[in-house]
């Protein structure tokens, strides 16, 4: 009977600082792996902003390009190249040009200032190919595209 009585106690112990000694072990854990991501601390805050946003717009962009042909990727590009071009006449300039099927990301995003290059992968009918498009900010981190290969006579000079 007394044996009975110290084997539950000592379950009412154990079971009582389990919780405890979880928080502390994931508390050591997280300390060990390096703890939270603090990059948006820094200075470099906008900057991952600004690439995210770029992404976004490289997206969308895609895919209005691939849904409309170069009418829906006309919807995304800056002032300058409306400026520069009707949506016919920017129709006309990638006539010919294949046509995305669908979006697979972006990379090395280079911002400078209120311009940027970023690489953007689409996928075509048989493969991905990797394009360097140009954007501008137009303001208030609303990225729009300046140029994408094929674009010549609506590219802004």
């Amino acid at each position: 009977m007394v044996r009975l009585a110290e084997n539950v106690a000592l379950k009412a112990v154990v079971f009582r600082y389990i919780p405890i000694v979880l928080v502390i072990v994931a508390s050591l854990a997280v300390v060990a792996c390096g703890g939270y991501d603090d990059d948006d601390d820094d200075d470099g805050g906008d900057e991952n902003a600004a690439v995210e946003q770029l992404g976004s717009t490289a997206e969308a962009a895609t895919y209005a390009y691939a849904e409309d042909g170069p009418a829906g990727l006309y919807d995304y590009v800056a002032q300058t190249v409306k400026d520069a071009c009707s949506v016919e006449e920017f129709e006309g300039d990638l006539a010919g040009t294949d046509t995305p099927t669908s979006f697979r990301g972006m990379e090395d995003a280079e911002i400078d200032g209120e311009t940027a290059t970023a690489t953007v992968v689409l996928i075509f009918d048989t493969e991905d190919r990797a394009q360097e498009w140009s954007f501008v900010d137009e303001g208030k981190n609303t990225w729009r595209i300046t140029t994408v290969p094929d674009m010549d006579e609506c590219s802004p000079s």
